[in-house]
């Protein structure tokens, strides 16, 4: 997809990195080759992230109050503190306290595009 903001656009593709703007801004949107589905997160006040989760690759929250998995395709959470978990594709899984250890997301099978997305989050504070 095109997104449009005023003079200039950002193309977004499959894999693509997320794109960080004020909400205010309403772009516009043109599809490109059909159909699509995207993943949003949007805040009011705070501060957020949403992060691809590669692999095996461990994630701790970043720093950040509250955090969640976001999976696209199924597979398996592992938690330095506990039994993994099986999750199938679109599952959003949230905590509260980001404090609570390493965790690792582990797809099933290969995949071409981020099987899930990290998302961090902390109201009333600002990391830019």
């Amino acid at each position: 997809m095109v997104l449009h903001f005023g003079t200039h656009t950002e193309t977004l593709g499959a894999g693509s990195d997320p794109v960080r703007f004020d909400g205010a801004a309403a772009p516009g949107c043109t599809l490109i080759d059909g159909q699509t589905r995207d993943l949003n997160l949007m805040l009011r006040g705070g501060d957020g992230v949403m992060l691809p989760a590669r692999p095996g690759q461990p994630w701790n929250g970043g720093g950040f109050a509250q955090r969640g998995l976001f999976t696209t395709l199924s597979g398996t959470l592992r938690s330095e503190h506990g039994v993994p978990a099986v999750l199938p594709a679109g599952t959003l899984l949230w905590q509260s306290d980001a404090t609570a250890g390493v965790l690792r997301f582990e797809p099933d099978g290969g995949a071409s595009r981020p099987a899930a997305w990290w998302l961090g989050y902390s109201p009333g504070h600002s990391f830019a």
